[in-house]
């Protein structure tokens, strides 16, 4: 879920949230998660094998106010706790609860201090609060964790294109556009140049 942020051209937006879905379990590669798509939230039917954590990422999944329950479920049952805690910290934050969100994603960070979820989503809430110092700090340590996703470097780019750092965003831009589709890469470049012909303009 991304929210529109100042930057020198109009209507730019960074990468959102990305939920922690426990890459232990198979529900989503076996499709389980979308058995649901046409169900309300609230009458969801659950296969009894599942766990707390798996129900609430189906509740999360259709916005349902249950999701939350769940995970707190979950964490008393010590079962997948950082990712459980990382999922609460955006619920949190996408209710406008920024100080619950960040006591959430604390908490996940210190089950699992190299929470790859949590970090990135602790640098985009740094971002919305304008924090970008921290904000690229926790973007970089997920760039530590987990090199190949493309998310942190173009959402880096964007804070240097901010403190209108040209060279660095477009160095992180490079690299962004290796790890994505040719069309991804076509729009990220198209969209890095225009920008950056705003700034030089402005100085």
């Amino acid at each position: 879920m991304s929210k529109i942020i100042q930057l020198p051209a109009p209507g730019v937006r960074k990468y959102g949230f990305k939920r922690a879905k426990n890459k232990k379990n198979s529900l989503e590669k076996s499709g389980q998660l979308n058995l649901f798509s046409g169900a309300s939230a609230n009458i969801l039917q659950f296969p009894s094998h599942l766990t707390s954590f798996e129900k609430a990422l189906i509740y999360d999944e259709h916005n349902s106010t249950k999701a939350r329950e769940e995970y707190l479920k979950a964490i008393e049952q010590e079962e997948s706790v950082a990712d459980s805690y990382c999922n609460l910290g955006i619920i949190e934050s996408n209710s406008g609860n920024s100080i619950k969100a960040f006591d959430y994603f604390s908490r996940a960070l210190q089950y699992d201090e190299r929470h790859f979820e949590t970090h990135y989503n602790m640098a985009n809430l740094y971002f919305e609060m304008d924090d970008l110092r921290l904000a690229q700090l926790h973007y970089e340590m997920t760039i530590v964790i987990e090199p190949d996703f493309p998310n942190s470097y173009f959402n880096i780019a964007l804070i240097f294109l901010i403190k209108k750092e040209t060279d660095a965003a477009k160095r992180y831009c490079d690299i962004y556009k290796k790890l994505v589709s040719p069309e991804e890469a076509s729009r990220a470049d198209e969209l890095i140049t225009n920008i950056i012909k705003s700034v030089l303009q402005k100085k």
